[in-house]
């Protein structure tokens, strides 16, 4: 994926600041929201990995916190099961 994405960034810097959310963060979420509780730390440090390894190659314009993602989906939710019971 990382291949893919660096050609990219040779055509546009700026569309590599969209694609890059857009395709890996939202998958991120997307399969935490269902496994977060199932993860080992291991999984964790490759994933945050992968996270600073595409700023290492500019492919973000910010560093992802693996851990707050978390942190944030399981906020949510929450904040979503509250919602319902009530």
């Amino acid at each position: 994926m990382f291949y893919l994405l660096k050609q990219l960034k040779i055509l546009n810097q700026a569309a590599m600041y969209i694609v890059f959310p857009s395709l890996v963060l939202n998958k991120i979420i997307y399969a935490v929201q269902s496994y977060s509780g199932y993860l080992l730390e291991q999984q964790i440090d490759r994933l945050q990995a992968m996270l600073n390894k595409a700023k290492k190659l500019s492919l973000v314009s910010v560093l992802y916190n693996l851990c707050k993602i978390l942190e944030n989906q399981d906020y949510r939710k929450k904040r979503k099961k509250n919602n319902i019971i009530r």
